[in-house]
């Protein structure tokens, strides 16, 4: 046992005793377009189960083991921490997971996203239909023909299918496949300037004419392809038409903005997890589960009107007048229960896969109070109206807070409530009342989502603020004290109630010690700092707090080719880059830290040596026998030879060498011994 190992507390390698399930959820990264580990969150909170989610890394196409990466934490799993694994991970081959799970993972139960992989249920997003919805967008919709298509890696699972859905799309549509107009890709920014190239150079076709689209399979490759095509000043979409697929972050801001697919990474992250909960209760699971993406009707395909088109007769509701000639409508011939009923399911509708996060009520509750605006009486018609305007903010605010398009789908929502209603409404004065209160409602919703998307962008770039600033304090602090109570102080103003920072103790990063913990409790909670535990523990027991569960991301610390150790945030900030960004931060200012403090060491190692070895050539060359030697010696030389062979003997000839001083210490020591042996001082 080495001298870390002994520091270990009693009990320190037992299966820890734990009041709830863990699961960890192994990812290529947290920032970004990863709302995956959003969903397990959120089912691990709901299910009362504690998740580690370990910030991996890349496993890369040639699938090397990650020993000896600085930045790897897959050794850190350990069944007897974890009880089962969501697998995030772009993994290029099955030999490759295999390795990987023989390596690092057995015995522990895994669910994969992305790859369904026999003998191991897997997530993955329904890639072959949200294509084909994505392409007779562009067929039905806008009667494009000539379909240029941007490919992705050949073996890669996702780019098959996608290419699949191209072929089975064209031939629906009684389309001849033109090998001139598939193009080769790898998913890269570069594959997608490369494909236009290809395309209009090499093969010398022309936008409108030998094309009118060009359908790539992912967005990366597609704002590149537009940025490309911008630059030879052909127009999107009025020379042609682009689509993408995945709704990265920039695919809204580009001009135009991209139609594209969004995937499902949320519902993934949610279906994933509660599949490994229903493998741990020995439930049956499907093997392989797919989830469909959403189609994202932007501008870059041509549509300029927004998909509203798809609610109802809207030619005929955007009359200018906006209230219809001649005598009242004569009443429904429906009964209005079925009416009711039917505009319900109308609104369910209108929403998509946005229905999931509204309440189950959203619908009823927005049709009877619009219908209460527009029959109230005339005294509380200002109340009955704030009041729909009320409920109408709290849909907008879910749709905001889960990503939806404000504008869009507020719109949808309205025109749709508009057309179902039309047919209840059937006096003059009412349809005046319920046209004013429409007009309204429609006027609200874009400012709302005006004022939303402010906010987001404000609370962000004042975020962002916050983290620069506090990374600016973090690698200008140099003393280890100082740098842990600044992180005490400051990690928790960036909305991260739990943090605690690990280092390994030696090579194999096998064993750590924590020198900083703290959460709800206070810092340093059950005296915990500076305790030496197994790394693949993550934690010291008791940290976890009993009451509640605890989602918490794992960064690794390192810096350029030095493994420092692992960070541990309780995620509460959204925005996994905080995540990323800290752990980055916080690496060069330990690195630094812990530069200074050696240095400090190495100095003080130094004079403590130095002054043990003045001392003892200083008693040496003050005794007799030492003295008398010295006193004969005939040179200077010989009085060298005398010290050193009284040093090598009181020290050993090494450290007698190494710690003798200058020679021009040595002779002033010397000359004052022989002055002190002359004058019968010793």
């Amino acid at each position: 046992m080495n001298h870390d190992e002994a520091q270990i507390p009693a009990g320190g390698n037992s299966i820890p005793r734990r009041a709830r399930p863990a699961l960890g959820l192994v990812t290529h990264r947290v920032g970004g377009a990863t709302a995956w580990w959003l969903g397990a969150a959120e089912v691990a909170r709901q299910q009362n189960v504690d998740l580690f989610i370990l910030n991996a890394g890349e496993i890369g196409t040639q699938g090397h083991l990650a020993d000896e990466r600085p930045d790897a934490v897959h050794h850190l799993i350990d069944p007897q921490r974890l009880d089962g694994l969501i697998l995030v991970q772009w993994w290029p081959s099955r030999q490759v997971f295999d390795t990987f799970y023989e390596r690092y993972y057995r015995p522990l139960p895994v669910v994969n996203l992305h790859r369904n992989y026999e003998g191991y249920p897997g997530v993955a997003v329904d890639n072959y239909q949200s294509m084909r919805a994505l392409l007779r967008h562009l067929i039905k919709d806008h009667g494009y023909r000539r379909l240029a298509y941007i490919g992705g890696l050949p073996d890669n699972p996702s780019a098959q299918a996608r290419y699949a859905a191209y072929v089975d799309v064209l031939a629906e549509y009684e389309i001849p496949l033109d090998e001139t107009l598939v193009l080769p890709g790898d998913f890269s920014p570069e594959s997608g300037v490369s494909a236009i190239r290809i395309l209009l150079d090499e093969r010398g076709l022309r936008p409108r004419l030998d094309f009118e689209a060009i359908v790539a399979s992912n967005d990366n490759m597609a704002l590149a392809a537009l940025g490309e095509l911008q630059r030879r000043h052909i127009r999107v979409p009025l020379d042609v038409a682009l689509t993408g697929f995945d709704d990265i972050e920039d695919s809204v801001y580009t001009m135009p903005p991209l139609t594209t697919v969004r995937m499902p990474n949320l519902e993934m992250g949610r279906v994933a997890t509660e599949t490994l909960l229903a493998v741990l209760h020995g439930q049956p699971v499907d093997e392989s589960t797919v989830v469909p993406g959403e189609l994202i009707v932007r501008q870059s395909c041509g549509c300029f009107v927004s998909p509203l088109a798809d609610v109802g007769e809207v030619s005929q509701m955007l009359q200018p007048d906006g209230l219809p000639e001649g005598p009242p409508a004569a009443p429904p011939i429906v009964p209005l229960p079925e009416l009711r009923a039917r505009a319900i399911a109308e609104l369910s509708q209108s929403v998509g896969p946005a229905a999931e996060i509204l309440a189950s009520d959203w619908a009823a509750e927005l049709l009877d109070t619009f219908k209460t605006a527009i029959f109230s009486p005339l005294e509380d018609a200002r109340v009955s109206a704030m009041r729909l305007l009320a409920v109408l903010y709290e849909i907008m605010r879910q749709l905001h807070s889960n990503g939806y398009d404000l504008i869009g789908l507020g719109r949808r929502i309205l025109f749709t409530l508009r057309h179902t209603m039309q047919p209840t409404v059937t006096e003059l004065p009412h349809m005046r009342r319920a046209e004013a209160v429409w007009q309204q409602a429609m006027a609200f919703v874009t400012d709302v989502a005006r004022q939303l998307q402010a906010s987001r962008q404000y609370y962000g770039a004042s975020y962002i603020d916050k983290l620069r600033a506090v990374g600016e304090r973090l690698i200008t602090t140099f003393e280890m004290t100082e740098l842990l109570q600044l992180m005490t102080r400051e990690l928790p103003r960036l909305n991260i109630p739990g943090a605690y920072i690990a280092l390994y103790t030696e090579p194999t990063r096998q064993l750590a010690r924590l020198i900083l913990a703290y959460n709800a409790q206070g810092r340093n909670p059950l005296g915990v700092e500076g305790q030496v535990f197994r790394a693949r523990q993550l934690l010291p027991e008791g940290l976890l707090l009993p009451e509640q569960p605890t989602v918490l991301i794992v960064v690794p610390l390192y810096f350029q080719d030095t493994a420092l150790g692992f960070a541990l945030f309780e995620a509460r900030s959204e925005q996994g880059e905080v995540y990323e960004t800290l752990g980055r931060q916080i690496s060069s200012a330990l690195m630094g830290a812990l530069l200074v403090q050696q240095q400090a060491e190495a100095q003080r190692d130094m004079d403590a040596a130095r002054q043990r070895a003045q001392a003892a050539l200083s008693d040496l060359l003050t005794t007799r026998s030492i003295s008398e030697r010295v006193r004969q010696a005939a040179d200077t030389e010989a009085i060298l030879r005398v010290t050193l062979e009284a040093l090598s003997q009181a020290l050993g000839a090494e450290q007698g060498v190494a710690r003798l001083g200058t020679r021009e210490q040595l002779l002033e020591f010397a000359a004052e011994a022989r002055t002190r042996g002359e004058a019968g001082l010793d």
